[in-house]
């Protein structure tokens, strides 16, 4: 018998029928130099410092975390008030008390750490100094009245360096604010004036950000050169902003002042909350702005995006594999999964450690340590199977006219994981419909033909089925089909046709 090896097609279907065939060609012969860098993953919140446990973690090869200043300078209650979303925020910094037990067990799961630096989390909130309505206001904002020289803000940065350092925390993140182009917080203004403490940092001015900014990036490359940056996190949807056409003149504006007064961030980042079945508008945002820049003579900064995948698409397995072959495929420096709250509980999975929605969350959104969410989704296993990859070759794949507009693919050959095989091809397949009709409970099939070429002549391959199906919330359960040795054709092909059913379902064939 010859040689025998591993090969392995994980596809994912995002659960609508699709009408007709869809045929990918994929070239096994021909692999790139470039390799899955796994860096498309990273989490918003999502744990705390004991749950999930660590072994419940690690299979998803998540490369950053990313939360409020918060779970540093984590408050006396008694001297703080609740901001909101069960984050005590500090009234007065003196009065916090910084265990940072998180920042052990996040370096533990080798997890890149970047913190929130916003008003929110230092007290500095409440309300615009120049408001909605251009009526003049008293509250500590940085740069407003209360703390018109800076100074209080200066001293939030410098107690979180000097915490920072203490925790040897030479590589953290800073994100300087967040969402300041939020227009919701408008509203919070418009409605309670000076007189009530709104939950939300207000809405900026775009001079008012790029001022408080410069006094936060100039103390930080003073005070520890070796943390990055990340600004300006432009929210891309909300009460009044129309995605990217709004976002786009920020960034512009943002560059321009960043580059003139030497204040450009190490990463440069906005929120991407949906794109749907279009699977190539973030490339188009990409290449826009990065053409105005080169016409501007701006050096773009690495690009991230603190917060991906929108509340319509957090349960679908499909649509979080789209986000992640993009971010491969634009190198993106960081991406981390957005916490939408669950379509049933209507409770935030920002708090309640199950890895922003990828784990069942059995306590309902609270904190109990004797209902540990640890059941995975289906979506779970999208980001298991791309970890999985990190470190293989990427491949080149052909799609069909059928495959257009509702399927996006990665595929990649590494080595194998036992002894007895030389490699393991891995395809991920997403795949949908752009019906917003829900599926029957019937399931009606399309087909997707998978060609691999350029395999070694006459060589046998293994494949296992692995299969889970997915109502948005439950949890996915594996059936294994198991089958004989396939041999590769003279030629070193072999082709596989594999029908996809209409519920949210995932699909593995090794």
């Amino acid at each position: 018998m010859p040689t025998c090896y591993a090969v392995s097609l994980t596809v994912v279907l995002l659960g609508r029928s699709v009408a007709g065939q869809c045929e990918l060609t994929v070239r096994a012969d021909a692999p790139s130099t470039d390799v899955v860098k796994g860096m498309a993953t990273g989490l918003l919140n999502g744990l705390n410092e004991t749950l999930p446990k660590r072994s419940a973690v690690l299979p998803y090869g998540f490369s950053m975390w990313r939360g409020p200043i918060a779970s540093w300078l984590w408050p006396n209650r008694s001297n703080c008030t609740d901001l909101g979303f069960g984050v005590p925020g500090c009234c007065d910094l003196s009065s916090c008390k910084p265990p940072f037990t998180e920042v052990a067990r996040l370096r533990d799961l080798g997890l890149r750490q970047q913190y929130i630096l916003d008003g929110i989390h230092f007290g500095q909130t409440g309300c615009e100094w120049i408001s909605f309505n251009r009526q003049a206001h008293s509250c500590p904002l940085p740069g407003g009245p209360a703390d018109a020289d800076f100074s209080k803000w200066r001293g939030s940065i410098r107690a979180a360096i000097a915490e920072a350092k203490r925790q040897r925390l030479d590589d953290v993140y800073y994100d300087v604010w967040n969402e300041p182009n939020g227009l919701s917080k408008r509203t919070c203004l418009a409605d309670h004036g000076d007189k009530t403490w709104c939950s939300y940092d207000a809405n900026l001015t775009q001079t008012a950000f790029f001022n408080l900014y410069d006094v936060a990036v100039r103390l930080i490359r003073s005070e520890q050169p070796t943390a990055k940056v990340v600004a300006p996190s432009i929210a891309d949807g909300g009460p009044g902003i129309d995605g990217f056409s709004d976002v786009l003149p920020w960034l512009q504006a943002f560059l321009l002042h960043g580059n003139a007064s030497g204040t450009l961030p190490d990463v440069l980042c906005w929120h991407v909350s949906a794109i749907g079945s279009n699977t190539t508008l973030l490339e188009e945002q990409h290449a826009t702005l990065k053409a105005w820049a080169q016409s501007q003579g701006i050096p773009l900064p690495p690009i991230g995006h603190n917060e991906i995948v929108g509340p319509g698409e957090t349960f679908l397995p499909a649509s979080n594999l789209a986000f992640i072959s993009v971010g491969e495929k634009l190198d993106l420096e960081h991406t981390c999964r957005a916490c939408w709250p669950d379509p049933v509980t209507k409770a935030s999975p920002c708090w309640d450690n199950s890895l922003d929605a990828l784990l069942v969350n059995d306590c309902n959104g609270t904190l109990n340590s004797s209902c540990a969410p640890l059941t995975p989704r289906s979506n779970s296993y999208v980001y298991k199977w791309y970890a999985e990859m990190n470190g293989s070759r990427i491949l080149p794949t052909e799609l069909t006219a059928g495959c257009s507009g509702n399927t996006v693919v990665m595929s990649s050959i590494g080595e194998g994981r036992q002894s007895d095989q030389n490699e393991s091809i891995v395809v991920l397949i997403g795949r949908w419909s752009d019906s917003a009709v829900r599926p029957e409970p019937l399931p009606k099939t399309s087909l997707v033909t998978v060609n691999l070429h350029g395999l070694q002549p006459n060589s046998c391959w293994q494949m296992v089925i692995e299969w889970v199906a997915n109502s948005e919330r439950s949890a996915g359960v594996i059936v294994t089909e198991s089958s004989d040795f396939i041999q590769a054709s003279s030629a070193g092909e072999i082709v596989k046709t594999i029908p996809l059913f209409a519920l949210n379902d995932a699909r593995r064939v090794t």
